[in-house]
């Protein structure tokens, strides 16, 4: 996705209009049914979304294979989604890219740790990782992503060349 003036072209290869957050101020944000913000980028809202669900779901009730598998396609949803939310970045020249990419590197080294761990040792998953995972992501998206938003949608960003 690449950002031009206020149209993006998303994932899909069609090209669109970034969109205010249906909140009532322009520093305001809705957060909706499944509790991600509504960032007003369409892909990357389509991308929280779907982590959240993937998180959210019964999969810590799974043999061990399988929780295993999911926490695979996790990282591996979440590192599309932070190419693309950082190759955004990149095109809106945001200065706080290396910072957010840091962050992200976070998360995809808490879920590589545990996704070791589960091989070697077999066991269970803890509760208290995937309640870490949530609140990771969720303050991630409501701090980090949110000031991002926030400089797109302030046009505080330049065209690229």
């Amino acid at each position: 996705m690449t950002v031009r003036s206020m149209q993006y072209v998303g994932s899909d290869g069609k090209r669109g209009a970034l969109h205010r957050p249906s909140a009532s101020g322009p520093d305001e944000m809705k957060i909706l049914a499944d509790g991600v913000l509504e960032l007003g980028i369409p892909d990357i809202d389509l991308d929280h979304h779907r982590l959240i669900k993937m998180v959210n779901s019964d999969w810590a009730l799974f043999p061990v294979d399988r929780v295993i598998n999911h926490l695979c396609g996790i990282r591996d949803e979440a590192c599309a989604h932070f190419e693309r939310e950082e190759l955004l970045m990149s095109s809106s020249r945001y200065s706080g890219r290396s910072y957010h990419a840091a962050r992200h590197k976070e998360l995809i080294i808490m879920l590589l740790d545990n996704i070791e761990r589960l091989k070697c040792a077999r066991s269970v998953v803890d509760e208290a990782f995937i309640a870490d995972i949530i609140s990771w992501m969720v303050d991630h998206i409501n701090s980090d992503d949110r000031d991002f938003a926030l400089f797109i949608h302030g046009g505080g960003f330049e065209s690229p060349t």
